[in-house]
């Protein structure tokens, strides 16, 4: 049973909302990234939509889960980053020479997005991670971009 309901759209870095520019460029400089702006292949932004309230949810509240996940790709590189209900920003990036980048896949559970296996940058050994995508255009194409874009930096 599918969960979420997930949306993508292709946009620039500059149409990301402000505290998520902030928190990427912040994450970049403190790792030393260099002018990653000047490389973007592709951004995009995925709006995630709770299908269903769990128990859980239910007694408790609004559980905190990311809204929105925002994806910066460059030829070296995927950056994330995530905007939850509380308008918390958390970003992450992998270098594309050290993971994997598959499609996600679970016999438990029905999702779309992109799996990255390898060594995250913030992560002390191997890890994984999901990026949630739409089932839609602007999904597929951030799909395609991310392992066109893995596979030519493990060719060189």
């Amino acid at each position: 049973m599918r969960k979420y309901k997930r949306a993508t759209r292709a946009s620039s870095f500059s149409e990301f909302p402000p505290e998520i520019t902030a928190a990427i460029r912040k994450y970049a400089e403190k790792n030393d990234f260099g002018d990653f702006e000047a490389d973007i292949l592709m951004c995009a932004e995925t709006s995630s939509e709770k299908l269903k309230q769990g128990v859980f949810s239910k007694i408790f509240g609004d559980g905190k889960y990311a809204l929105k996940t925002f994806v910066v790709v460059t030829p070296e590189r995927v950056l994330w980053a995530t905007l939850d209900n509380k308008t918390n920003a958390a970003v992450l990036a992998a270098r594309f020479s050290d993971v994997e980048v598959k499609d996600f896949s679970s016999p438990r559970i029905e999702d779309s997005g992109i799996e990255i296996f390898g060594f995250i940058d913030d992560f002390a050994g191997r890890g994984s991670a999901f990026i949630a995508l739409g089932e839609d255009a602007a999904g597929h194409t951030l799909r395609r971009v991310l392992k066109a874009a893995a596979d030519d930096a493990r060719r060189k």
